[in-house]
């Protein structure tokens, strides 16, 4: 089974979880400081038109039914305010359905809650966005949606409808199945959802200087004291500046992790995570997410540790993040991130002008790519001991 609106036979329902916990995982996401950190449900919707953006390059522009199904919008607006859906696919493509909205990419996966069903007068036509849903569950609505390339009205009156396709219908017909969901933005007139259609996908970044005056926040010296050094012969590749310190983390597989960290470009979130390691902070804290795009950890409490209390405002390195990229993770507001920070598997240059890129990976990335695809539950539960990070320290390079 899986979750989906209903052919003819068969429903288009998502696939059930085990024991019914649905899954995060924000390919996209990046945003992940927690789920609680997102819009809540019932929140007032802001915006009338949604523009999805393909990796192919081409646009479908979305009017949502906010005045009709209220609830169901609010909280697919913030789902896309989390960046939840950026990096996902379209894992079921059929003659009269395509559907996206699964971290797993199967049909599997959705937000850690459901919402309520909303129904009203606007039937299950060609071009009409509904919600996905599991078995026969009315109210197991979560973050996946389809489009109707045919009409399919068998479906009124059972799945929530909360949009319709204003514009891109061409690209829907000719989706393929795993293409991807590069973003989905939101505009608040069909005009704004026109001029997205034009926008690059990723605007351009700043790159900080170190112009006179210009405060780089270097890292403390004192934190380097004592940081071993690490032979670059003994890395998988040497670091683009020996002068810059590294970060090793020991796994409890025994694994071992080092990266870079680029102070020339991002001094500020560099000094930032410099304070974090040197503290001991992430000693037993786990990574706690892995998809397709990324793995992601630094979240204390999967260890039982506080938050952490200090935040870093947004600084755009103009780094581009491709396989081994380091960033900070955060929830919708772009000066959020604290502790939690990502590994870049793929290419993500989405990501480019909204997350902090302030490293780079120099050993350890097989194990980054071996780590399998694993439910992201409760934001305090560990879920994968050997990815749990035993031990989190600076680094110097010596040749």
């Amino acid at each position: 089974m899986t979750r989906s609106p209903r052919a003819a036979t068969s429903p288009l329902i998502a696939n059930p979880v085990s024991s019914r916990r649905p899954l995060i995982g924000l390919a996209a996401l990046i945003v992940l400081g927690c789920a609680g950190s997102w819009p809540a449900r019932g929140q007032e919707p802001g915006a009338s038109q949604a523009v999805i953006a393909l990796e192919s390059g081409e646009r479908i522009v979305i009017r949502l039914l906010a005045d009709d199904v209220p609830n169901t919008v609010s909280n697919f607006l913030g789902l896309v305010e989390a960046r939840f859906y950026d990096g996902l696919t379209f894992h079921r493509v059929e003659d009269w359905v395509v559907q996206t909205g699964c971290p797993n990419g199967d049909g599997t996966g959705g937000p850690p809650w459901t919402i309520t069903l909303e129904t009203n007068d606007h039937s299950n036509v060609r071009g009409a966005v509904g919600m996905a849903r599991v078995g026969e569950d009315p109210h197991s609505a979560g973050s996946q949606f389809y489009i109707l390339k045919k009409d399919a009205t068998h479906l009124d009156g059972s799945y929530a409808v909360f949009g319709q396709v204003v514009s891109g219908m061409e690209a829907v017909d000719a989706l393929q199945q795993g293409a991807v969901v590069t973003s989905i933005r939101l505009a608040e007139s069909m005009e704004a959802a026109e001029s997205a259609e034009q926008a690059p996908a990723a605007a351009p970044t700043a790159e900080p200087t170190d112009e006179e005056g210009t405060d780089l926040a270097p890292i403390d010296a004192t934190l380097l004291e004592n940081a071993p050094y690490v032979n670059t012969g003994d890395l998988a590749q040497p670091p683009t500046d020996a002068t810059n310190p590294g970060v090793r983390l020991t796994l409890a597989s025994g694994g071992v992790i080092i990266f870079e960290l680029r102070t020339e470009v991002a001094p500020v979130t560099c000094a930032h995570f410099a304070r974090i390691t040197a503290s001991g902070y992430f000693s037993g804290v786990y990574f706690h997410r892995s998809d397709a795009m990324c793995i992601q950890g630094g979240d204390g409490a999967t260890s039982g540790a506080e938050r952490w209390s200090e935040s870093v405002d947004l600084e755009i390195s103009g780094l581009p993040f491709t396989q081994g990229s380091v960033g900070m993770a955060r929830t919708q507001d772009p000066n959020s991130a604290t502790s939690q920070f990502f590994f870049c598997k793929v290419d993500a240059r989405h990501l480019d002008s909204g997350y902090a890129n302030f490293g780079q990976v120099l050993l350890g990335m097989d194990l980054i790519m071996a780590m399998p695809t694993r439910e992201l539950g409760d934001a305090g539960t560990p879920l994968a001991e050997d990815y749990r990070i035993e031990r989190a320290e600076l680094v110097r390079f010596a040749p």
